[in-house]
C-alpha cells in the first residue's frame, strides 16, 4: 500500500515537520507501507529509504496529478501551501481513498499574531478552511497542540491525537566528551518568535551578569531564522554581542548528520519555546544524554515518562530561569557513562512512544 504526503519543502533545514513524515515513513514501511512525498509539484519517491531529509532537492521528477490513483490515502503534512497545486491534488480523490490534515502547530494562536495575521485570517477562512474541513480526520501531534490551534481552525471534523514518530540513535560523541570544568548550554531550531529564543537570552544575559560564580559557561546557538524572522535573528545576535560572564557562539544550521556532534558538545539543552505542537529536539537531546530543560507548553511532553530526565519550567520568566541556571552550573556534567545511562532511558521512553504511535496510525489509515 503506498501513501503520498504533501509536504512543501522537504528537506533540512525547514523544521520538524519534514522530519517527522520521514520517520512516520521509516516506521510505517515495516508494515508494507510505502510512501512518498509530492513538495510543490516534485516528486520523492520511497522516502522511507531516507537515511536523512535531503539537504536540497533530492526529487526524482514531476508529480503527475493522474498518479493519485496510486495512493490508497493522501496526508496534507502543514498549512500553507499553494493552494492551486493543493487543490489540483485533492480534487482527482476518489471516495476509497482516505485524507487527513496534519497541522504540525501551523495554526496554532501564535502563528496569527504580528503583522502577517492580517494576511492569514482571511487566507485561512476563504482558503485553508476547506482542505481542513475536506479531510477524513485532522491528526494533532498532541493534546497541546488541538488546545492551542485558533479557534478559527476548529472543527466537527473528527479529530485524531497522535505523537510524532523519533529513531533513537545510540549517541557517540557525548560518551566521549571529557569531563570539563566548563559548562556548555544548547538551543537548537528554525529561529523564529515561536521558540523564544529573544526572551530567552534576555533572561540569560541578566543572570550572566549577575551571577558571582567564576565557571566558564558559554552557549551554542544552532539553527537559521525562519523566514520572515531575520529582524527578529539579528537583534538575539546584537544582544549577545554584549553578553558579559557568559560566551555565545552561533554555529548556523546544524544538519541531521552534524547533530550527534553537535549534542555531543552540550551539557544543558534548552528549548524555550512558547509553544510546540510535539518537539523533536527534545527527543533528540535526551536520547544523546544531555540533561534537558524546556518551558511547559511543549506536545512531547505528555509521551515522556518520569525515567527521562526532563526539567519543565513552570514558566520562562527571567527570576526562573536564573534559578535553575544557578541550580546547574553549581552541578558536575555528566561523564560519559552517565550520559550513556540517560540516553538509554530515553530510548526505551521513545520505542514506547513509536509503538503508540503505530498503533493508532494503523487504526486511521485503510487496512494494509
Amino acid at each position: 500500500m503506498k501513501l503520498l504526503f504533501l509536504v512543501q519543502h522537504f528537506q533540512q533545514g525547514w523544521g520538524g515537520a519534514p522530519e517527522s513524515v520521514r520517520l512516520m515513513a521509516r516506521q510505517l514501511s515495516a508494515f508494507g507501507l510505502s510512501s512518498d512525498v509530492n513538495d510543490s509539484g516534485f516528486l520523492h519517491r520511497g522516502i522511507e529509504g531516507l537515511g536523512v531529509l535531503p539537504a536540497k532537492g533530492g526529487a526524482t521528477g514531476r508529480f503527475e496529478p493522474a498518479g493519485i490513483a496510486d495512493y490508497a490515502a493522501v496526508l496534507q503534512v502543514g498549512p500553507w501551501q499553494h493552494p492551486g497545486r493543493m487543490q489540483s491534488v485533492l480534487s482527482r480523490l476518489q471516495p476509497s481513498q482516505r485524507r487527513f490534515y496534519l497541522p504540525r502547530g501551523g495554526l496554532a494562536d501564535i502563528e496569527f499574531e504580528g503583522r502577517r495575521a492580517l494576511k492569514k485570517r482571511p487566507y485561512f477562512a476563504l482558503i485553508e478552511r476547506p482542505f481542513a474541513t475536506g479531510a477524513d480526520a485532522i491528526v494533532y501531534s498532541s493534546t497541546a497542540e488541538l488546545r492551542e490551534t485558533s479557534r478559527l481552525a476548529r472543527y466537527a471534523a473528527t479529530k485524531a491525537i497522535i505523537p510524532d514518530f523519533f529513531e533513537w540513535a545510540p549517541p557517540t560523541m557525548g560518551a566521549q566528551r571529557p569531563e570539563a570544568r566548563s559548562l556548555t548550554l544548547g538551543f537548537l531550531g528554525e529561529i523564529s518568535p515561536r521558540k523564544g529564543l529573544l526572551p530567552f537570552v534576555r533572561s540569560l544575559l541578566a543572570w550572566a551578569a549577575g551571577r558571582t560564580s567564576d565557571r566558564p559557561v558559554r552557549m551554542i546557538v544552532g539553527g537559521r531564522p525562519r523566514a520572515g524572522a531575520e529582524g527578529y535573528y539579528e537583534e538575539v545576535r546584537r544582544l549577545c554581542r554584549d553578553a558579559h560572564g557568559i560566551e555565545i557562539g552561533f554555529a548556523g544550521p546544524i544538519s541531521q548528520d552534524e547533530r550527534d556532534i553537535f549534542y555531543g558538545k552540550v551539557d544543558v539543552f534548552f528549548a524555550p519555546s512558547l509553544f510546540e505542537s510535539y518537539g523533536l529536539t527534545v527527543l533528540e537531546a535526551a536520547g544523546a544524554g544531555c540533561t534537558v530543560i524546556c518551558g511547559p507548553n511543549l506536545g512531547v511532553l505528555e509521551q515522556l515518562p518520569p525515567t527521562v530526565d526532563v526539567t519543565v519550567l513552570d514558566d520562562l520568566s527571567t527570576a526562573t530561569l536564573g534559578r535553575t541556571l544557578e541550580r546547574y552550573v553549581a552541578m558536575k556534567p555528566r561523564t560519559g557513562a552517565e550520559r550513556q545511562a540517560a540516553a538509554a532511558l530515553a530510548k526505551y521512553a521513545i520505542e514506547g512512544i513509536n509503538l503508540r504511535a503505530t498503533r493508532a496510525w494503523l487504526d486511521l489509515l485503510p487496512p494494509v
